[in-house]
């Protein structure tokens, strides 16, 4: 069974992941995730949120 850290970070890696839905990592950019998956709630949270937001901005139409 895994302990309550381990849940939270197996749920924090979730997060990270579903964010970057689509894109191949590589090794080094899987054990980057895994790590910032051990930080807390709102690093994750802000770091997910910052992704998300770079994803939309990248799919918007360029204005000229």
């Amino acid at each position: 069974m895994a302990s309550r850290f381990q849940q939270r970070e197996q749920r924090h890696l979730a997060l990270l992941l579903d964010a970057l839905d689509g894109v191949e990592l590589t090794a080094t950019e899987r054990r980057t995730l895994e790590w910032i998956a051990g930080r807390d709630d709102e690093t994750v949270n802000n770091v997910t949120a910052m992704i998300t937001r770079a994803r939309l901005i990248s799919r918007e139409p360029i204005r000229e």
